[in-house]
């Protein structure tokens, strides 16, 4: 009697072993796809913004290898164009500022110009950049960010 007991014990045992591992072959492994924010949903975090979707919008790309990422927006209303810049930059030296310059056309070609858009200023989340102009900035769609005339940032509308 208690053989067949242990038998029947040692049965169900198995059993439930095998259940066990074929059951969780049935169902698919979920897997997990990690997140990675665009520069813009990183701008828009770090500046506590969210920016427009009727702008035009570059990213702009670290050109030094220190990990710098920005986002330049435009738009133009009659004559009056509007350039943001929002970028996430580390500090330059107390004598030093970030300078931003539009570019129209590639150098040495017929029509080349640059626009000196002005100086970064520190805001909270990074640096930025507000410029409200009338003048005539048709086709100056490349931006760069420099630091004592190295590009520290590039980017194109």
């Amino acid at each position: 009697m208690i053989r067949i007991i242990l038998i029947v014990l040692v049965a169900v045992a198995v059993l439930a072993v095998i259940i066990a591992f074929t059951g969780n072959r049935d169902q698919p492994e979920e897997l997990t796809i990690p997140q990675t924010l665009s520069i813009e949903d990183e701008i828009e975090k770090a500046f506590n913004v969210e920016i427009p979707d009727d702008v035009e919008k570059a990213e702009l790309e670290d050109k030094t290898g220190e990990d710098s990422s920005g986002i330049a927006t435009r738009k133009v209303v009659g004559a009056l164009a509007t350039i943001t810049l929002l970028l996430d930059l580390s500090e330059p030296e107390a004598d030093q500022e970030y300078q931003v310059v539009l570019i129209k056309g590639e150098e040495g070609t017929t029509g080349y110009a640059q626009y000196q858009a002005g100086t970064l200023r520190l805001a909270k989340g990074g640096y930025i950049l507000e410029l409200e102009t009338t003048d005539d900035l048709n086709g100056f769609d490349k931006i760069v960010v420099t630091l004592n005339g190295e590009t520290v940032l590039e980017g194109s509308f």
